[in-house]
């Protein structure tokens, strides 16, 4: 009979509280990284939560557009690209500025469908494009700039898989189970994984 050997992964949370506007602990998270890359078989997988402040800072917007004097998304975006400058080295830069953007537009695409009140799958969308995801691509490219082979997770390859009970979902052990590969291959082909936390 063949035993399947076990390989031992690493799962580093970094909160917002670690990340500012002028990033002055992504040294030091980078150097966590790199430290348990060759700690562990494979892996890590490395969570993020939004930079600290970003989440207030989002709700206020989103609930801006429930009244006539709503507040523009930019001073996010803004506050993105600034790090990315600061960090991110090369070819990476470009990619990540294009990254970024998309993010930017899918955020504005979103206070279209906030109405009368900013709760539920709208809430969450708004938070994830404004917060999470495009942390998880910053931080994927100051990485890779960075000599860390790593990679991102989208959210068409989100491996968890919940009903749609915002702040209070159950995840579906079956349909997530069928969103596992490509997370798996990439951890199998040796890449540092970089997911937002709140998605």
């Amino acid at each position: 009979m063949r035993v399947k050997s076990i390989k031992t992964l690493s799962v580093a949370k970094f909160g917002g509280s670690l990340l500012s506007h002028e990033g002055e602990n992504i040294p030091a998270i980078l150097e966590h990284v790199t430290a348990l890359q060759k700690q562990n078989d494979c892996g890590p997988l490395v969570v993020f939560s939004a930079p600290n402040g970003f989440t207030d800072k989002l709700i206020a917007i989103g609930e801006s557009y429930t009244h006539s004097d709503p507040i523009l998304v930019d001073s996010i975006f803004d506050a993105y690209e600034s790090l990315a400058k600061k960090f991110i080295k090369d070819k990476y830069l470009k990619q990540a500025l294009d990254h970024l953007s998309k993010y930017r537009l899918q955020l504005k695409q979103t206070t279209t469908l906030i109405n009368k009140r900013f709760h539920g799958t709208v809430k969450a969308k708004f938070l994830t494009h404004g917060g999470e995801l495009p942390t998880s691509v910053l931080m994927d490219y100051i990485m890779k700039s960075n000599c860390i082979d790593s990679c991102h997770v989208t959210k068409d390859q989100w491996p968890i898989v919940t009903d749609d009970n915002f702040e209070n979902s159950t995840p579906s052990l079956e349909l997530s189970k069928k969103r596992t590969d490509s997370l798996v291959k990439s951890l199998e082909a040796g890449k540092v994984v970089v997911l937002g936390g709140f998605l």
